[in-house]
């Protein structure tokens, strides 16, 4: 389950333990095994919208301005204007 606390997002396990570490400005639920995450910008640094598995391994590092759904395998991801698709182990493809 996702858990807000200091203003920031993680998850824990049916036991309350942490399974992710609270540090995410935002999440989602997980979907087939996989949370969007989003990491607040700050001036010219990094941040963003990413992906993690269950264990909170990140799958790709918070960086688009948004993740859509998955379908067929693909996801669509915006960054910076521009659109394209990663896979679900955080590859851009066609």
């Amino acid at each position: 389950a996702k858990v807000k606390m200091n203003k920031k997002w993680g998850f824990i396990d049916t036991t309350g333990g942490v399974v992710v570490p609270l540090k995410y400005d935002e999440v989602e639920n997980f979907s087939d095994g996989l949370a969007k995450v989003r990491i607040s910008r700050h001036g010219s640094g990094g941040g963003g919208w990413g992906l993690i598995d269950t264990k909170g391994n990140v799958i790709h590092k918070p960086e688009f301005d948004w993740i859509y759904d998955f379908e067929n395998g693909k996801a669509k991801v915006k960054a910076d204007g521009a659109e394209g698709y990663i896979d679900r182990n955080g590859n851009l493809v066609k």
